[in-house]
């Protein structure tokens, strides 16, 4: 049996290094589609196969266009999950809302199955392939994923295919998930707060016309409105309906089919048919009276309670929590004090009453949906009724209700009412949830993960940017009850409290509960409306100054007011963070806002369908729904429009998904000249959603002081210091007497001993008076009413208005002083009258008379002996009877008593008592001024100099009334301070329950309103070529939102912001059109200022977008702020102008090959290249250049930029010095702005200038040591003086002539030495292959040798530098000139390395070196003239082979060589020039730089056998040659028939020698020149390398088009170029012998670059080929063209030696047999 070998792969390591046998267990040698197990099992390191792809063959997912845009794989369920779509955002950057039509899906693939499953469709989805989706996660059933385009999303997967649909399904509504809100992480925010009072609106029918105290409403509504028994009845159309006639609902009856409402009183006018009565009634109750009521009736007594709810979805998350109520709280009695009140108040300090009134209380729930559909909508499991005390940070559950639960109770309604009856709550929620304000999930994401069950994201954006500011005013104002409002019912007993200062903002929040930080009004001062005064953001609430200030009977508190001017405006903006407006009014009309809707039949809204009214009147507000934009719903928050028909009789009927809100209908009176607006809307779900008012204040808690009475001034006020009191004892500290409205009393106890505490702080520990910090503001002050008697007195108290009048300042006082009645001399026993001392006068009358006097004094005292004095009568109490009444007809004077009119009967008995207390301060009744005065309580003093409160103690007749009147002195009664506030600080807002939707209130703030709401065509042109005072924007119109041009208003630009929330107000300015057609109109401009404006710099495309706050006041004071602008790559947003140059474009440039900087940065400025910015345009150039990168780049993208060269931040471009080969070079240069980089697309990014460039290199200068003035161009053969460097004819020697007909020889050498020919060396030939190396070392010239004078050198140096043009001149003046032998050419090379090494001479026939030569001219031996007739030699000559194929034996042809070749016509006078002299020129041209590795290049000309014919009697006629040398390219002598071409050009004018040329064509053949001119550097056309479209050599001539190179051309010899035109060299007609020659001009065909314009050099087996021309034709000979071919090859065969270097002659006559 075979052994089991069992092997594992571990180390899952593949190991090819070692031998099969020596492979280590856990390796593996080779392995395909496989995997090693990793578990923790047994088969941990098996091998396992890897599955590999698996095509399915049937799909729906063939749709054109639909990509794989996101893949997660589920090992654990064997799923993998697909996201797929076809649309592709183009503007990822700032996108845009999929649109309809487009494709977007969810797909869950088993891979064991092979089952696919489309989990979710439709455009909500808003996928784009500019977004892949990389962040997917699946956490057990939720799949998690995000594309940093949308909001973190996520579905239950388990829910989404247990309802998918089937696969070809295209109803988006038949899946789970069917919304954003569905599947967001963030959940939806319910933003309102719950309701405490329901509402109804009802339509007079009918009414009690003669009672007024009912009406009725059609239909049998009973069962509905019995429910609203006890509510207020208010109307705005009734006539004076409000809350303070305090009319109830007292029945609701049928009556005859009709539904009869019976009120608790009659009104106080009629209403009308169809008037609209509102009924409101509060949810809080108090249920004393139903003894079946179960809750607690006295839980909330003592509480303050405040109430919220929030949702719980499907999959365990909860939204934030709504905002809580305002506190459930009505005092018992209604707030009001009752008989006995007061009294029980000043005595306890605390008023009983104050407790809570409400047990049970129906907390109206508002849902997002019917309460039957919440569950499917929105995926609520549960609502959480929660609850929270005042002063309690923790908030309690007291229910979770189930949504089955509220979707019985609810049904068809969108709110869900609780029946809240005093339970206690059973849960309180953790601290985190209670703090949890905002959702912190990202708006968008790029990245997400999991860890453990946490949700990670990266590189997120957490929040949106809300706007700067809202245009709104604020004013406190009382409650309005006239049915607009709700909170006199809802919140009946709360108020704003006055002496407080607030500031109303408003927080911004998404539907997802993302919400803004507070946003405050961007209006600093106030403003008139209605005669209104509304304050901005911050506001003070001041106390009454006067009785007129509130009405208590019809005042049901204060609340803030809040008037927004203009509608809350935020523009999508991703760049910026901006989020727009989740409903976007839709205005597709160029003016107006919204549609005009109109009152008449037919109107209605009934379910899904709404027909409405087209407002004619008004056809600038136009804007009608139209298919898929919104409507406000009625049940949900929009509605989809589905269907839109009409007009029909100006009549539109719209279907929608779902109802529309009934404020679609209608008003039911028409505003004159005011249209009644609705909107449609488009859906932007990430978009500001909703809002809610919140209010910061931050003094807090206070006391009510409840006093017994204040005493203005001291006790006994009346009485002076010096006063003589009756009785036994003095007078013991009498108060002062001028302090009464300066100084006042009180009297502390109970609790407000802590109201108004003592400054223990800084005291000793004897010290029995402090005083007190706390500020006291006096609410109500007591009083003593007037009475007419003795009797007991009549305290009162009255409203206290602590302020001076027409002032809101409110005024304190403070206790100066506190200590106990004793300290003060208030005591009991210093303040109370006992009357121990009286003194009693008894008399009679006599008869009666008008102002009888009695004396009171010792005669008729009681007894006898006692007086009085005067002072003692005045301070003391004095009562007096007559016949034992009371009586009070009198007066005291001095010490008499005087009885009044007669009013004393004869002899009636006078008793005249006078009291008094020894030493008694406070008066009579003293004692009773301060309450509980026994019992030696605190007193506190008051400082009262700026506005007195209480009552004085006075005991004074009154001067006013009827003598004998008293106003008594102060006694206790409720009196009432308010102590100053705690100053918290905490800088919070405090939410209240104003919430609602932005598109309600933006509909609100902009129907009706007359001020400007919206600016109409508006364009934008803001580039930033614009300067100071330039427009940048068209004139545009300002509207009302009735559509109305309104033409008569002030504009004030109030801020400028960018896009990093920097102010740049001061660059801009608005400016109002004055003449037609713009008059009224606005314009946007830059401010004219110095150099004012923008350039378009690095981050501009973000920053450089301005936001714009323009107010506008009509001239009927409405005052408006608009905001434009604001919009990356739109409204208000620098765009960009591309660089130029304001000088023209930079030249080609023309460089030696050594130089090192190829183009200076100063071509840029001398070009004023500008970056498209104004500012400092174009003095500034530091601003212009701002942020421009030079770069450069292939001109052909096939030919890159020389690797060497390099271009720096200012532009120049360098080289290593002579690193590039000579040549043409064109290459594109760039200015590229805003620092090249990226930002927005198009003119929102970096642009560019750029231009093509053409560097020629290899112009380098010649060698100054070659350069020299010696330039003869009709040298005279007369006698030169050796060694003048002409070599001429000698006499003749020999039987072959006589004269001057000898033949010569010469040398012409270039070298940096003198050279000998006769020593060795100098001229030694190293070419042993040459023909013409002589036998000897030296070299020798054939014939008569050379003569030491015949040797000449050029210049004073070697080659070194530059490209060489040697021109070696003929000029022969009689017959039979020329050269017999040889004109031969020779060079020879100093080694780089070593200047002083020298090789031997090469003759530049040597195709190593002849190759060399410029454009290869000389590749097969030239300029050597040979006889044909020698057997085994090959004829060459550099001239054209006409003139050979005419004679095959040569022209006159001697034993020794060619002779005649060429003369000139006869002369009759020896030692006279004739009529044409003869010419030739022989050139040859080299460029150093093709030579490499040498140090300098010699060469030696040598001239075997000139000659010509001349008398031996004129020396002069001698044929002379000589050699000049020049710089090619920057020619200084050009010997051309005795003219210097080189200055044949009007000063100032380049050296630039014109060329007649042809099209470029496909082939070599020759065809004719036109008049077109190219130019060219050399007038030596065989050495032209390069030719140019203009005179400067800035353009390069190119062919277009690489399938046609080649190009003929030839030397212009007539132009306007020239000052003369030069002559035309003439070879002669070889079939008219003896006859003038015919005027020649050389034309080229030359092949060129079609990249850089180059000549391309000869080759071997193809050059190109040069022809004389005539007349500008060529000149043809039988079939031979009169060209430089070899006879036996074809034009473009491949032995034709072409276009190489050439000579030139000029002959009058041919020569002849």
């Amino acid at each position: 049996m075979a052994q089991e070998i069992k092997n594992t792969f571990l180390k899952s390591k593949m190991n090819k290094d070692l031998d099969d046998r020596i492979l280590p267990n856990g390796e593996y040698r080779d392995a395909r589609n496989i995997s090693v197990g990793r578990s923790e099992d047994n088969d941990v390191g098996a091998l396992e196969n890897v599955i590999g792809n698996l095509l399915m063959a049937t799909t729906d997912l063939d749709t054109n266009g639909l990509e794989i845009i996101g893949l997660k794989e589920s090992p654990v369920n064997d799923t993998i999950y697909v996201f797929l779509t076809n649309y592709t955002d183009t503007n990822p950057g700032s996108p845009t809302n999929a649109p309809e039509g487009t494709l977007h899906f969810i797909y869950s693939f088993n891979t064991l199955t092979e089952e696919y499953t489309r989990l979710l469709q439709g455009e909500f989805l808003n996928f784009s392939k500019s977004n892949r989706i990389i962040g997917i996660n699946l956490l057990e059933s939720l799949l998690f994923w995000t594309d940093d385009r949308n909001q973190p999303r996520k579905i239950n997967i388990s829910l989404a295919r247990g309802r998918s649909g089937s696969r070809g399904d295209t109803n988006t509504q038949d899946f789970y998930y069917t919304q954003e809100h569905q599947i967001s992480v963030a959940k939806y925010n319910p933003f309102q707060s719950i309701e405490l009072y329901t509402r109804t609106e009802v339509k007079v029918l009918n009414w009690d016309t003669g009672s007024l105290s009912y009406i009725t409403v059609l239909g049998d509504r009973v069962a509905e409105l019995t429910p609203y028994r006890g509510a207020a009845v208010v109307s705005n159309d009734v006539a004076s309906l409000t809350g303070s006639d305090y009319v109830f609902i007292a029945s609701v009856s049928l009556d005859g089919g009709n539904t009869k409402i019976s009120f608790n009183k009659a009104l106080d006018a009629a209403p009308s048919v169809d008037d609209i009565v509102i009924f409101i009634k509060s949810s809080m109750t108090n249920e004393d009276d139903d003894v079946t009521w179960p809750g607690d009736p006295n839980y909330l007594e003592d509480k303050f309670v405040r109430f919220s709810y929030r949702f719980k979805y499907e999959d365990n998350e909860y939204s934030l929590m709504a905002p809580f109520t305002q506190i459930a709280y009505i005092p018992k009695q209604k707030g009001y004090f009752v008989e006995g009140d007061e009294d029980a108040a000043y005595r306890s300090t605390i008023l009983d009453w104050m407790e809570n009134n409400v047990q049970n209380i129906g907390l109206i729930i508002p849902l997002p949906d019917r309460a039957v559909s919440v569950a499917s909508t929105y995926k609520i499991s549960e609502i959480d009724i929660l609850f929270r005390q005042s002063g309690n940070l923790a908030v309690k559950v007291l229910e979770s209700v189930s949504i089955g639960q509220v979707a019985a109770a609810g049904g068809l309604n969108n709110s869900y009412t609780y029946d809240y009856q005093s339970r206690k709550p059973y849960r309180t929620l953790p601290e985190a949830q209670t703090v949890r304000v905002y959702d912190k999930v990202p708006v968008t994401a790029f990245s997400q993960e999991v860890a453990g069950n946490r949700i990670i994201y990266g590189n997120f954006k957490d929040r949106h940017t809300p706007p700067s500011g809202i245009n709104y005013n604020c004013r406190i104002s009382k409650k309005n009850s006239s049915g607009f409002y709700n909170n006199f019912i809802e919140y009946p007993n709360h108020s704003v409290k006055r002496n407080r200062t607030y500031q109303v903002g408003f927080i911004l929040a998404d539907k997802f509960g993302r919400q803004s930080s507070v946003i405050l009004s961007k209006v600093d001062e106030g403003t008139d409306i209605d005669t209104d005064f509304y304050s901005g953001s911050t506001i003070y609430s001041p106390y009454d100054s006067t009785s007129d200030g509130t009405d208590v009977k019809n005042w049901f508190g204060d609340a803030i007011e809040l008037v927004l001017n203009s509608p809350i405006q935020s523009n999508l903006n991703n760049a910026s963070g901006t989020p727009g407006l989740y409903a976007i009014p839709q205005k597709n009309q160029t003016t107006g806002d919204g549609f005009a809707i109109g009152r008449g039949g037919s109107t209605s809204i009934n379910g899904s369908t709404w027909i409405f009214r087209k407002d004619l009147a008004y056809p600038l507000s136009q804007n009608i729904p139209e298919v898929g934009q919104y409507l406000r719903g009625e049940f949900i928050d929009f509605v989809k429009v589905l269907t839109i028909t009409g007009p029909l009789s100006n009549l539109y009927t719209v279907t929608t998904d779902g109802q529309v809100n009934s404020s679609y209908l209608p008003i039911p009176v028409a505003i004159p000249n005011i249209p009644d607006l609705r909107f449609a809307y488009a859906i932007n779900d990430l978009g500001w959603y909703s809002y809610k008012i919140v209010v910061k204040q931050t003094q807090q808690d206070y006391y009510n002081v409840y006093l017994p009475g204040i005493l203005n001034g001291y006790p006994g006020q009346s009485l002076q210091p010096t006063s003589n009191i009756i009785g036994d004892g003095e007078l013991e500290g009498a108060f002062p007497d001028d302090e009464l409205n300066l100084t006042a009393h009180t009297v502390l106890f109970s609790d407000n001993i802590n109201k108004v505490p003592r400054d223990l702080s800084e005291v000793g520990p004897q010290e029995r008076q402090f005083r007190s910090s706390v500020e006291l503001f006096g609410r109500v002050t007591n009083s003593m009413n007037i009475t007419t008697s003795d009797t007991e007195p009549d305290p009162s108290n009255l409203q206290y208005y602590p302020t001076i009048n027409n002032s809101k300042n409110a005024i304190a006082h403070t206790a100066t002083t506190i200590a106990a009645a004793s300290d003060l001399d208030m005591s009991f026993s210093q303040l109370s009258n006992s009357e121990s001392g009286v003194i009693v006068y008894e008399f009679e009358t006599g008869t009666a008379t008008n102002n009888d006097s009695y004396a009171l004094d010792s005669s008729n005292s009681v007894p006898p002996g006692s007086g009085v004095t005067a002072e003692q009568l005045q301070n003391n109490k004095v009562t007096v009877t007559v016949s034992g009444q009371p009586f009070i007809r009198y007066t005291i004077e001095g010490t008499s008593l005087v009885f009044k009119d007669n009013t004393v009967p004869d002899t009636s008995i006078v008793v005249v008592t006078i009291t008094g207390n020894a030493g008694a301060a406070g008066g009579t009744a003293g004692n009773l001024t301060f309450y509980n005065i026994d019992t030696n309580p605190f007193i506190a003093r008051l400082s009262t100099t700026e506005k007195a409160i209480g009552w004085p103690a006075e005991q004074t007749v009154n001067p006013s009334v009827t003598p004998g009147i008293h106003e008594w002195n102060m006694q206790p009664y409720l009196s009432v301070y308010e102590t100053a506030p705690v100053e918290s600080l905490l800088d919070i807002y405090w939410e209240t329950t104003s919430a609602g939707y932005i598109a309600d209130i933006n509909s609100e703030a902009l129907t009706g309103y007359e001020g400007i709401t919206s600016f109409q065509n508006l364009s934008w042109d803001f580039p930033e070529s614009k300067g100071p005072g330039d427009a940048i924007t068209s004139f545009f119109d300002p509207y009302s939102a009735s559509g109305v041009f309104i033409s008569n208003t002030t504009v004030e630009l109030i801020s400028v912001i960018n896009g990093i929330d920097e102010d740049v107000t001061d660059k801009f300015d608005i400016v109002i059109g004055t003449a037609t057609p713009n008059v009224g109109k606005y314009k946007l401009i830059l401010a004219n200022s110095a150099n004012n404006g923008f350039a378009f710099t690095e981050g501009s495309d973000t920053r450089d977008v301005f936001y714009f706050e323009i107010q506008s006041t009509t001239i009927e004071g409405e005052i408006t702020t608009n905001y434009i602008g604001g919009i990356d790559e739109l409204d208000g947003a620098l765009y960009n102008v591309e660089p130029t140059t304001l000088n023209g474009i930079l030249p080609n440039i023309q460089l030696p090959q050594e130089s090192s900087l190829l183009m200076s940065a100063n071509a840029w400025t001398t070009a004023q290249i500008t970056n498209g910015s104004s500012v400092g345009n174009p003095a500034n150039a530091t601003t212009n250049t701002t942020q421009l990168v030079y770069t450069m780049e292939p001109f052909d993208p096939a030919i890159p930029v020389p690797t060497n060269w390099n271009m720096d931040a200012t532009g120049q471009i360098t080289q290593a010095s002579g690193s590039s080969s000579v040549g043409v070079y064109t290459i594109n240069i760039l200015a590229t702005d805003a620092n090249n980089s990226a930002g927005g697309g198009g003119v929102y990014g970096a642009l560019f200038y750029k231009q093509p460039l053409t560097i020629t290199i290899g112009d380098q200068d010649l060698n100054d040591e070659l350069v020299n003035n010696f330039c003869p161009l009709t040298p005279s053969a007369a006698d030169p003086i050796p060694p003048t460097p002409y070599l001429l004819t000698q006499p003749e020697a020999s039987a072959e002539g006589s004269g001057f007909s000898g033949r010569s020889s010469g040398i012409w050498y270039i070298s940096d030495r003198v050279l000998n020919p006769e020593v060795e060396g100098d001229f030694t030939i190293t070419d042993t292959d040459n023909s013409i190396v002589p036998n000897g070392a030296y070299l020798q010239i054939p014939a008569s040798g050379i003569d030491i004078n015949n040797v000449f050198r050029v210049g004073t140096g070697a080659h070194t530098a530059g490209s060489i043009a040697m021109n070696l001149s003929i000029l022969g003046r009689q017959l039979n000139w020329g050269v017999q032998t040889t004109i031969n050419v020779y060079m020879r090379f100093i080694d780089k390395t070593n200047p002083n090494y020298l090789p031997g001479w090469i003759p530049i026939t040597n195709i190593n070196v002849g190759i060399l030569e410029l454009n290869k001219n000389n590749y097969n031996p030239l300029m050597k003239i040979q006889n044909n007739a020698f057997p085994g030699k090959t004829q060459y000559a550099d001239w054209p082979q006409q003139l050979n194929a005419k004679y095959p034996d040569g022209y006159n042809q001697g034993a020794s060589g060619l002779e005649g070749v060429l003369n000139t016509s006869p002369f009759s006078t020896p030692g006279e020039d004739s009529s044409g002299l003869g010419w030739a020129n022989y050139i040859r041209c080299f460029n150093f730089a093709d030579f490499t590795g040498v140090g300098g290049i010699e060469y030696a000309w040598t001239v075997t056998g000139l000659k010509g014919a001349a008398d031996v009697t004129h020396p002069e006629d001698r044929t002379v040659a000589w050699l000049t040398v020049d710089d090619l390219n920057n020619p200084l002598c050009v010997p051309w028939q005795g003219e210097n071409a080189a200055t044949n050009f009007p000063a100032g004018e380049p050296k630039a020698f014109p060329y007649y040329r042809s099209a470029y064509t496909n082939s070599r053949t020759f065809t004719s020149t036109e008049e077109t001119v190219l130019y060219a550097k050399t007038p030596y056309a065989d050495y032209v390398t390069t030719l140019f479209t203009d005179k400067d050599f800035a353009t390069v001539s190119k062919p277009t088009n690489e399938n046609a190179p080649f190009l003929n051309y030839n030397l212009a010899l007539d132009s306007s170029d020239y000052i003369d035109s030069l002559l035309a060299w003439d070879y002669g007609d070889p079939a008219t012998p003896g006859l003038p020659g015919e005027a020649m001009n050389l034309q080229i065909v030359s092949e060129f670059n079609p990249v850089n314009g180059n000549r391309i050099s000869n080759a071997v087996g193809s050059q190109t080929t040069a022809s004389l021309v005539g007349n500008g034709l060529p000149l043809t000979n039988g079939n031979s063209n009169f060209t430089f071919d070899e006879p036996s090859d074809d034009v473009n065969g491949g032995g034709a030696r072409l276009n190489r270097g050439y000579s030139r002659f000029k002959t009058t006559f041919q020569p002849t047999d």
